[in-house]
């Protein structure tokens, strides 16, 4: 998670708190990096997360909401220009900091 927005100094704008999740492509070799996917998420995540792209392609992410309750929620969306949800979770009372789905646990049962 990122947040990306840039105020002169002294000024804030709550009313501008959103969090993106910026994938970027790395070329080591020419020490660059290119901006491949970068939308802006519908939430403003306080701190933490984190992001994977997962085998299937889509993204997966977490954040923490800052609303007093301190729920958590972790997504799995696809990477086109207007994002897909494919699946989430909510942890109601409880952050999620760097969440993420783990295989199951259960011989033979997948998810």
């Amino acid at each position: 998670m990122f947040n990306d927005r840039v105020f002169a100094p002294g000024v804030t704008c709550t009313a501008c708190q959103y969090s993106t999740v910026p994938l970027l492509d790395i070329d080591e070799t020419a020490k660059t990096a290119t901006l491949r996917w970068n939308p802006t998420a519908p939430f403003y995540s306080v701190f933490g997360g984190n992001a994977e792209v997962l085998k299937n392609g889509n993204m997966e992410y977490c954040e923490s909401l800052g609303d007093s309750a301190g729920d958590g929620k972790i997504y799995e969306v696809t990477l086109q220009r207007i994002p897909q949800m494919v699946w989430q979770m909510q942890a109601t009372g409880e952050y999620a900091y760097r969440g993420q789905r783990i295989p199951s646990l259960y011989p033979g049962v997948q998810w």
